[in-house]
This record gives structure tokens, sequence and C-alpha cells, in this order.
């Protein structure tokens, strides 16, 4: 009865829940946003993507040949922040009739004042009623090495190795949480969660 009762519970959740036997929160963020864009696209090939808007950190950069750099004041002070946004990695897939449907884009903002953070941003984009439409994002901590993203088209795995939130300084990052999606049709699934000790990382 116990075998059965956990069969159906792997039924239910699709391995969905699997993840590290660990106390840290989780580093990769996940969220359905469902951002659509007011511009008109025929397909998935018609964005421009390295030049093209995107809101990160509730601040809107419009990147140029794939960067963008920005400069603000800090509120309060004289002090001044530096951004820095490039694409990192981008993937069409979900071909139909020799069209991909869908697109994977990999960011990294990086901030710049007292201390700084690399930020990772992974944007899953697809066409929806003639407008680009976020679907789904994902981001998480690059402020370590090793950390970074793949997509194996032919397994539809998507792969992120971030910085584990383990509470190690932030000059000296000890682990990485390595994420493993599936593609299910309309959105990622995490299938496999684990952490491993940096000097056990290969860089991507």
């Amino acid at each position: 009865m116990k075998i059965l009762s956990f069969a159906l519970f792997l039924l239910c959740v699709g391995w969905d829940s699997v993840s590290a036997e660990t106390n840290y929160p989780v580093a990769v963020n996940t969220s359905s946003l469902k951002h659509k864009y007011s511009e008109i696209a025929g397909s998935i090939n018609d964005i421009d993507f390295r030049n093209y808007r995107y809101s990160l950190g509730g601040e809107t950069y419009v990147l140029q040949n794939g960067s963008s750099h920005k400069d603000r004041r800090i509120k309060g002070t004289d002090a001044r922040a530096h951004s820095d946004v490039s694409i990192r990695h981008l993937w069409y897939f979900d071909v139909e009739k020799e069209r991909p449907r869908r697109a994977l884009i990999s960011i990294q903002l990086t901030t710049t004042a007292a201390s700084s953070s690399d930020t990772g941003y992974m944007l899953l984009f697809e066409v929806v009623d003639s407008h680009p439409v976020i679907t789904q994002q994902f981001e998480y901590d690059l402020h370590a090495p090793g950390t970074g993203e793949t997509f194996d088209d032919k397994s539809r795995l998507l792969t992120i190795k971030a910085r584990a939130q383990d509470g190690s300084p932030h000059c000296c990052p000890e682990n990485l949480e390595i994420d493993e999606f599936k593609w299910m049709g309309h959105k990622f699934n995490l299938m496999h969660r684990d952490i491993s000790k940096l000097s056990n990382v290969n860089t991507p």
C-alpha cells in the first residue's frame, strides 16, 4: 500500500518537486509572467532580440547589438550605480512546418555600486495573437564561477547552474545549485535539483 501511494504521488506531481536535500532557499526562481508586448510579430523569427527592450529587476533596458549600459543615482545619496546588460545565449526551438515557434533568451545583468552583483534571466518567448509574449521567466544569481545555462534542443532539457543561496559571504561562494528543467509542451518543469561544491562543478 505504501509503494502504491508513493507511485500515485509521483504521478500527480510529475516529478516537478524533486529537489536536493538541503535547507537552502531555492536559487532559481521561476514565474509565468504572460508579459505581452505591443509590437506586431508574424512569427518568432520577426523579433530582433539583440535590439529589443527588456524589463529586468524593475528597470527597463533597451539593447543595441545585444547589450546596454545604464547609469543612475542611488536614491538619497550622491553615489551612482552602473548596470550592464548583455545577451548570453539565444535558442530557437519547438519547430513546426520548418519554423520555430518559441525562443529562449538568457540575459546577464551586472550592477556595480558599493559592491557588484550578477543576475541571470532566462526568458521564454512565443508569439500569441500576433504579439511577442514572455510566458515564463527564470531568475538566478550568476555571481560565482561555473554558473551558466545550457539547452539541448533534442532532449528539450534546460540546465541552469546558479550560485546556491547557502549564506556564504558575497565574496566567497561555496556551492552551486544545478537545476534541470524539461520542456512539457507549454512550459519548462523542474525535474531535478542538486547542490554541488564549486570544486566539483565544470563550467558550461
